[in-house]
């Protein structure tokens, strides 16, 4: 369950909104469960139920923002079933972030994609250990320019994922050296850079 999890902080651009979206325009609300700590619920713009806190979430990115929906001091944190949508005039810096040297993340079932005319600097950066990312659909802009999805962590796993326009970039900077797999993805105009790290069984574009 989300809300037993000891401390989880979601920075996110909006209250949740599943049915009605809201058009963020630079604004970052700090998202607290209710079993986080005291000083992190008085820290916090929102203080979740504790039922399904960090899922169904619908950004809708219209002006400048850093991150859309990121974990902060945390382990075993689930990200799932959120919508990412970058509108025109929209600038966000990374749709999807784990925090550095976490363990047991769960990304999944997430959409992101971007409009003409909006701008995305990462579709994700994945760091810290022991993260599958699953169940995904990230589309980039254009085909001209493959949108980054940094995998800076390591034991990590990439599977069944739809990426259109997206370029994965391998690049552990843990040094820990342990396996990242990248299989059974559908790869529409996507392709893997391989820079640094024990990438175990890489795809070629197109697979």
């Amino acid at each position: 369950m989300i809300g037993q999890i000891t401390y989880i902080a979601l920075f996110l651009v909006l209250v949740f909104a599943v049915h009605q979206p809201s058009q963020i325009q630079g604004k970052t609300m700090i998202v607290a469960t209710q079993s986080s700590s005291e000083k992190s619920k008085a820290a916090a713009d929102f203080v979740g139920d504790g039922v399904g806190d960090q899922e169904e979430i619908y950004a809708e990115i219209t002006g400048r923002t850093h991150v859309a929906v990121g974990s902060d001091r945390g382990n075993s944190i689930i990200m799932a079933n959120n919508v990412v949508h970058v509108r025109e005039g929209g600038d966000l810096d990374i749709a999807f972030r784990s925090w550095a040297d976490s363990e047991r993340h769960v990304i999944s079932n997430n959409i992101v994609m971007v409009d003409q005319g909006g701008k995305l600097g990462l579709a994700m950066d994945v760091r810290g250990f022991d993260t599958s990312v699953t169940g995904n659909v990230i589309r980039g802009r254009d085909e001209a320019e493959r949108l980054p999805l940094w995998l800076t962590g390591a034991g990590m796993a990439v599977t069944g994922n739809h990426f259109q326009n997206v370029e994965l970039i391998v690049n552990d900077q843990t040094g820990t050296n342990r396996p990242i797999l990248i299989q059974g993805n559908i790869m529409e105009n996507s392709g893997i850079s391989h820079e640094v790290g024990n990438l175990i069984r890489p795809e070629g574009e197109g697979d």
